[in-house]
């Protein structure tokens, strides 16, 4: 296969924004089509290099290939779906439930979540696996939160003079944790967008409402101060929230079109967001509000930008 070739089938693979079987399948049945047309322009009397560029001018530009196979690929069947919204339906109950109170309930919810995301990416990454991911990565994303806090703690007491609350041995064993999870998160989320930025916005979609919500239980005696009534009441509009979140999933898994899905996010996260937030307060602008207001604005633009940055580094190493 001429160079040209290759690098047509190359991008086309970056460009490709499905399931890794099916854009496998996809390439595979592009290289024998182009192999094909080639040997008949060349049966015609045309040059291999020509007769390759010419099959190449037939397929088209490589986006617009890539668009009309996600149309077609891109809509997920009601099993899958449905599989996607669970995670988010369980949430829901557990606030329903009040099972966010036990520590063990949420740790073996979180456990379940990061066993099941493990066995699904080894088996090719399906398409449902993403807004389990999301939750599994609930532990490793507050472990490095909780480290880089402790950390900046620690040197804020000794520049003050104070008494650190930990021994120093503590503090250099977090400070040689905290590569690890910082590697461990930051190579995660490079495999999402090596697939599709828009599978990263998915799996971070209940991050603003666990955020929010465990800001919400900070101001207001912690998060096990379950004897609080007010504290119950508010697991309800939680849990319809996380409701919400099933519902959003189900409609951009079963969208096809990709603006649609954008669309969909980019109102839905920041609706139910905002409905998190007034259901506390009558004010967003509190602090467990803003904490969920402003993660649902990171949450919608941080994979795009992240997306954009590793495109272009490609597009600088790429060869000419």
């Amino acid at each position: 296969m001429l160079p040209e070739a290759r690098a047509y089938l190359h991008d086309l693979r970056r460009r490709l924004r499905i399931a890794p079987s099916k854009a496998q399948e996809i390439l595979r049945e592009l290289e024998a089509h182009l192999e094909d047309r080639t040997a008949e322009l060349m049966e015609m009397g045309l040059p291999r290099d020509q007769a390759v560029r010419q099959a190449l001018h037939e397929l088209g530009d490589t986006r617009l290939v890539a668009r009309e196979f996600y149309a077609v690929h891109a809509r997920a069947p009601w099993p899958t779906t449905a599989l996607a919204a669970l995670p988010h339906v369980v949430a829901s109950l557990v606030f329903l439930t009040h099972g966010w109170a036990s520590p063990g309930v949420v740790a073996g919810l979180l456990a379940g979540a990061t066993v099941i995301s493990m066995l699904a990416w080894r088996r090719g990454q399906p398409e449902w696996v993403y807004p389990w991911m999301g939750y599994a990565l609930v532990l490793p994303f507050t472990a490095g939160l909780a480290v880089a806090l402790a950390l900046v703690g620690g040197v804020v007491d000794a520049i003050r003079g104070r008494v650190a609350p930990l021994d120093p041995p503590v503090y250099w064993a977090m400070l040689a944790l905290l590569p690890g999870v910082i590697w461990f998160l930051s190579s995660l989320i490079g495999r999402f967008l090596a697939r599709d930025w828009l599978y990263l916005t998915i799996a971070l979609l209940p991050f603003p409402f666990l955020a929010g919500w465990g800001a919400f239980l900070q101001e207001h005696g912690g998060p096990f101060a379950y004897d609080a009534t007010w504290l119950r009441w508010s697991a309800g509009p939680t849990a319809l929230a996380f409701l919400g979140l099933a519902g959003l999933t189900t409609t951009v898994y079963r969208l096809g079109a990709r603006h649609l899905k954008v669309g969909a996010i980019a109102l839905g996260l920041p609706v139910l967001a905002l409905f998190l937030a007034m259901s506390y307060t009558p004010s967003p602008f509190t602090a467990p509000g803003l904490t969920a207001l402003v993660l649902a604005l990171l949450v919608l633009l941080l994979p795009p930008w992240l997306d954009w940055r590793r495109s272009r580094r490609e597009e600088r190493h790429r060869p000419a």
